[in-house]
């Protein structure tokens, strides 16, 4: 306490006279404005007056967080060129044996369906942490993709389950570029054909994520 007034009507005499003269408020002015206080005052936290501000938490460019990821290049469909026709069937695919180091990050299908996967999360709601999964599984599966070939639901299922990539995602994807194939099966319970629905309520929620 001074002359019977609290820390914060200083404070606050201070402040006022500085925003009306518009520079430091010599003694005269806030003796003035502490003897037109009349009542008690009530401050909260971080309003009353700061001798010096507080640092900006704010990164450079004014904006919050990270910066954000440039969006991929425009591309499309890779230009079919000439390729031997197969003499057989297309062999199945063991993805397990595949890892993400040893992705081909240069195949052109691969830079298409970035660009595919970029336009689709947007319009559905697809988080940071869901593209980046997306990303990585399409590098996994496309990394040995020719022209021609189909990849089928049995086939990146359990690969993409291991390591813990939305294969609802992924498909989404490759359904849009035309080389998916859905083999799976519906299973049976007591005679009634029921679809197996556990991965598409994981991909919903992890789409929250």
């Amino acid at each position: 306490m001074k002359w019977n007034y609290c820390r914060l009507c200083w404070c606050q005499a201070r402040l006022s006279a500085k925003a009306v003269v518009g520079q430091p408020a010599d003694e005269t002015d806030v003796r003035e404005r502490l003897a037109a206080v009349r009542h008690h005052q009530l401050f909260f936290m971080g309003m009353h007056y700061r001798r010096r501000p507080m640092p900006s938490a704010r990164r450079r460019g004014g904006q919050w967080g990270a910066p954000r990821k440039p969006p991929p290049a425009p591309a499309w469909r890779p230009e079919p060129g000439w390729r031997q026709l197969p003499l057989f069937e297309q062999i199945p695919c063991d993805y397990s044996r595949l890892a993400l180091a040893d992705a081909d990050l240069a195949n052109p299908w691969l830079t298409w369906a970035k660009y595919l996967a970029h336009q689709l999360a947007e319009p559905r709601g697809w988080g940071r942490n869901i593209r980046f999964a997306v990303n990585r599984g399409l590098a996994l599966v496309l990394t040995d993709y020719v022209e021609g070939d189909v990849i089928r639901h049995t086939e990146i299922f359990t690969p993409l389950r291991a390591l813990d990539l939305p294969v609802g995602h992924t498909v989404t994807v490759l359904e849009e570029m035309a080389i998916f194939e859905d083999d799976s099966e519906p299973s049976s319970i007591d005679g009634v054909m029921v679809l197996d629905i556990r991965d598409a309520v994981r991909d919903v929620c992890e789409a929250g994520a």
